[in-house]
């Protein structure tokens, strides 16, 4: 029990944190098979609590136009300053059948680019992963027009 410090907060005990807010920022082909094409993730990261998050590791996919493609999974640590953002760069297998359709899609002029992420980020002072889902849409790169 803790009734003298509950005016303090329990002292010591976890505060359950908010999820970070996460945004996929680039993908980038890493390397090119016919069976597992690897692509490199460029994800930021923004921590919401009052406190550093200590992240042990990040399970995640990507869909884009509602069909999964790829799936990720960072067992690095990193940490999340209070308050502030972190680039993380993740590599990931992704279904070789969406890479070729996505990179079809591309050469038009107005590509949609919006995806959906879904995971669960694994805290290092809290017991259960933080499932996360996020939908956002990645600019595409300068054309030249």
């Amino acid at each position: 029990m803790c009734f003298g410090l509950a005016a303090a907060g329990c002292a010591g005990w976890p505060i359950k944190p908010e999820t970070p807010y996460i945004a996929l920022t680039d993908v980038r082909l890493a390397k090119l098979s016919l069976t597992h094409p690897e692509l490199e993730l460029r994800l930021l990261l923004e921590n919401p609590n009052g406190f550093a998050l200590e992240v042990k590791g990040l399970d995640f996919v990507v869909a884009f136009a509602g069909r999964d493609f790829a799936n990720g999974h960072a067992d690095e640590g990193f940490v999340i300053p209070e308050r502030g953002t972190i680039p993380v760069k993740i590599l990931v297998v992704a279904k070789t059948k969406e890479v070729l359709e996505r990179l079809g899609e591309l050469v038009d002029p107005e590509p949609d680019l919006s995806y959906v992420m879904r995971g669960r980020i694994q805290l290092a002072r809290w017991p259960l992963p933080i499932p996360f889902q996020v939908r956002g849409h990645l600019l595409p790169d300068d054309r030249g027009g």
